[in-house]
């Protein structure tokens, strides 16, 4: 009777996050599957793949990902998903099947996918069609990662090493952050004290004294935010805040799992200085919506640990809480933290209502397909309202940032996508199987990969314009190898319930609602990283036996491996190539011509190689005064102008270009060209002083003195009311407004 009982017992999983679990018998989903069973579901070479998967998960954030839609440096990465997921299918043949079928989550991502990629190609017809393109295979990329996650990872103890390695990457991103902070940041700042032109010039950013331009140069400069790898500290505050959140998950549950007393000490002191580590680094980051995500999961975490064990539990919380007015008390004191976080939290509301008010305008012009991931930008800027802040790249809330940029039909399925996926994994007390022991366990393929991502940074990081360095990146090994070497003895003898990456993609999200960036890489890999680990603890493996099945998906992942390498890969890289030889060769107009005319013919879909080209042209017609560079100057421009159409900026620039044109030649078809130009940029940016400013002093040039007048009075207006100081009109410039209004004649002045 005990023999059988013990049986019976070895057959259940070890443990159960939610305490209520622990009465109720496992569903019958979650039984574990048979010896025979799973060695039919397993495929060749898994563990290389698990280590390739895991590289690129790692590497992701460790790479700056902001400039993935206008800059293209994320296409690399995403050739390497597609190349993952075809090794994956093309084991999947060998082993006669698929390890798990698709179910309606997996279809439901597809529909979300597709629809995304619908509205990614209709941008591309209707505005700025590389960033378009990019995010179309951002998007894809996302969808295979997580697809991989639910092929590759066959065991609880895998998933444990993936989240394990995730929160070591937290620990090695706090670390940096930090050194930026103190170390790092203060260096820069003495450093443009002493010379601030030389290094201005160093970074390619010289502005005059006294520009808006080298104020907000200076401004970044003087703050004291971690940014770690990430361009924004939003962005490093949502990743932060989501494994942090997890941690502490794990360190409330290390005393009931079936850890010994030794390791459950030797785990809870390195767990708790990963959770210095972090939360110190998310406490200087001043992401607000950070704070309230985390709060939101903390929260969580302990209405699942706590019922009924709060006596358990109440030292390592009280310690937890000193720990974190600690940490807040000399962030304080040094100046890290500051009273404008309470403060300006209100102000910083009221941005977001402009921003979503705007955004609403637009989705109701076009509430299908939206406006094209990569182009919420450049349409933002029609429906900007006057008193907003800035010209923003996403709405700051995934909510409108989905529905903007790919249709209302693609946000209802994104949102079915949450919906379905906590149903089922808050539905699954238990994880499906803790030990598999008819598969091999590779734990140290996922250990392997986290060291092999940081190569990949290494490689990647010139690439997209952040080269760390050796030294930063052994640095980060050294951190991250000491987390991991910390938990090993939860990956091995720990347990994780599928309700803690609920958990925490329930952080990431409610930060997202105030911060954004969904479709941005290295912000929402956790997303799907975490979807994915979850429902493998939740669900058993049910495989798609067949090759015909296998050898469709092969099919399916070569197309669009190749699709992605001829649209976004091969034109991306060759383009950005030939422009940087073009800025090599600026000494050489010659030179620099053909490599621009190389970036250009490399990448169709480019807009940089012709606005580049159209300032070589202009320069050379001001240096030698040639019909010839002047009429190629009009031929860039248009080019140009064809590939962003809705960009403000663009024709704003083109058509300033024509006024300089004008003030060596006089002639009235250059000033009318200027005012056509400027006036397109009004069309799209109605609500920006300067610009109204510009199409005032061409229409004065044009002779049009009443339409002038009127554009003059109009930006005279905007530049009253808005109240930042960076949208205002220079000094001199407001003058001239004024003296437009106030004379019959503007062409006297």
């Amino acid at each position: 009777m005990k023999h059988r009982r013990a049986r019976r017992q070895a057959s259940q999983p070890n443990e159960r996050f939610s305490p209520t679990s622990e009465l109720r018998a496992p569903s019958p989903e979650c039984q574990v599957p048979s010896s025979e069973f799973l060695k039919r579901c397993e495929l060749p070479l898994r563990p290389w793949l698990l280590a390739a998967m895991t590289a690129l998960f790692v590497a992701r954030p460790l790479v700056p990902s902001e400039g993935v839609a206008w800059l293209g440096d994320g296409q690399p990465f995403c050739m390497l998903w597609l190349l993952a997921a075809l090794g994956t299918t093309l084991a999947a043949i060998k082993a006669g099947g698929l390890p798990r079928g698709f179910g309606w989550l997996e279809l439901l991502v597809g529909l979300f996918i597709v629809l995304h990629s619908l509205a990614a190609l209709r941008g591309a017809s209707i505005g700025n069609s590389r960033p378009a393109i990019n995010m179309l295979w951002e998007g894809m990329a996302m969808a295979v990662s997580f697809l991989l996650v639910r092929q590759l990872v066959r065991t609880a103890r895998e998933s444990r090493a993936l989240v394990v390695v995730m929160i070591a990457l937290a620990a090695v991103l706090s670390a940096y952050g930090l050194y930026q902070v103190f170390v790092g940041m203060p260096a820069d700042r003495a450093d443009y004290a002493r010379d601030p032109e030389g290094v201005l010039r160093a970074a390619g950013q010289w502005y005059p004294r006294g520009s808006q331009e080298r104020a907000a140069f200076e401004n970044r400069l003087n703050s004291s935010e971690p940014l770690a790898t990430f361009a924004l500290t939003n962005s490093l505050g949502g990743y932060l805040a989501t494994w942090l959140v997890i941690s502490l998950g794990i360190a409330l549950r290390l005393g009931s799992t079936g850890l010994t007393h030794s390791k459950r000490l030797f785990s809870r002191v390195p767990i708790a200085a990963i959770l210095a580590l972090v939360s110190s680094c998310l406490l200087l980051t001043k992401s607000r919506s950070a704070y309230v995500a985390c709060a939101v999961g903390v929260v969580a975490i302990l209405a699942a640990a706590l019922p009924g064990r709060a006596a358990r539990y109440w030292k390592p919380m009280l310690g937890g809480l000193v720990l974190m007015v600690a940490i807040a008390g000399l962030a304080f004191t040094a100046g890290g933290l500051d009273s404008q976080i309470v403060t300006e939290a209100g102000k910083s509301l009221g941005y977001r209502l402009q921003y979503w008010q705007s955004t609403t305008a637009m989705i109701g012009d076009r509430p299908l397909l939206g406006v094209g991931p990569g182009n919420f930008q450049d349409f933002y800027t029609r429906y900007k309202l006057p008193a907003a802040s800035e010209e923003i790249r996403e709405p700051h809330n995934w909510i409108f940032e989905i529905a903007a940029t790919a249709g209302l039909p693609a946000l209802v399925a994104f949102c079915l996508v949450i919906g379905v996926a906590c149903s089922t994994l808050m539905r699954a007390k238990s994880p499906v199987a803790e030990a598999m022991p008819a598969l091999p366990v590779s734990d140290w393929s996922v250990f392997g990969g986290a060291g092999l991502g940081f190569v990949v940074a290494l490689i990647a990081g010139p690439i997209a314009g952040l080269p760390l360095g050796f030294e930063k990146l052994a640095g980060g090994l050294l951190v991250g190898g000491a987390a991991v070497l910390a938990l090993r003895s939860w990956v091995h003898d720990g347990a994780m319930s599928p309700s803690l990456p609920t958990i925490g993609m329930a952080v990431l999200l409610v930060h997202l609602l105030a911060a954004g960036g969904i479709m941005y890489p290295a912000v929402a890999g956790s997303f799907w990283l975490l979807l994915g680990l979850g429902l493998n603890l939740a669900q058993p493996p049910r495989p798609l036996p067949g090759k015909r099945a296998s050898v469709v998906a092969c099919v399916v992942c070569a197309a669009i491996a190749v699709s992605q390498y001829l649209t976004g890969y091969a034109p991306v890289l060759r383009s950005q190539g030939a422009l940087m030889e073009a800025e090599n060769s600026a000494k050489d107009p010659l030179l620099q011509e053909q490599a621009l005319m190389l970036a250009a013919e490399a990448d169709r879909f480019a807009a940089e190689p012709w606005h580049s080209l159209a300032a070589l042209k202009l320069r050379i017609w001001r240096e030698h005064q040639g019909e010839r560079a002047l009429e190629q100057f009009g031929r860039a421009s248009a080019q140009f102008l064809t590939l962003k159409p809705h960009s403000s900026s663009a024709f704003r620039s083109v058509g300033n270009d024509w006024r300089q044109v004008f003030e060596k030649t006089h002639a009235s078809k250059h000033a009318e060209a200027a005012v056509a130009h400027l006036s397109r940029a009004v069309d799209l940016y109605p609500n920006h002083a300067s610009v109204r400013a510009d199409l005032a002093l061409a229409l004065a040039d044009a002779r049009r003195e009443e339409a002038s007048r009127r554009e003059a009075a109009k930006a005279l207006e905007l530049d009253a009311a808005t109240p930042h100081a960076d949208k205002r009109l220079p000094d001199d410039l407001r003058e001239e407004m004024a003296t437009i209004v106030a004379f019959d004649s503007p062409g006297s002045r």
